[in-house]
């Protein structure tokens, strides 16, 4: 992502609340952890990643330029019952925006 100036930046998340939830995703701003968003509606639907409010707040500021966004899947899980896909957590990430506070 590139910033044209510096800007306290919320990221913004959009992906499926798969089963069993919640999914957790790590969020990273040039290789420095800076927040979590979950997805907790255990409903196999899309909804916005909620950190609460539905943005992760960045602990300080960024200086303008380029910088790195990473999202890490963070709790992964198989039961592995092939009669029951619910027993199969996944991150499906649809869309992540970033926003200038």
């Amino acid at each position: 992502m590139q910033f044209p100036y510096k800007i306290d930046p919320r990221i913004w998340t959009l992906g499926l609340a798969d089963k069993p939830g919640p999914v957790l995703a790590n969020v990273y701003i040039d290789a420095q952890y800076v927040g979590q968003v979950s997805f907790n509606h255990n409903d196999n639907n899309h909804h916005l990643g909620i950190p609460a409010p539905l943005v992760v707040q960045m602990p300080n500021s960024y200086w303008g330029g380029t910088h790195s966004l990473a999202l890490e899947f963070a709790n992964d899980y198989c039961n592995c019952n092939p009669y029951d896909p619910d027993q199969d957590r996944n991150f499906y990430l649809d869309a992540i925006g970033v926003t200038a506070w």
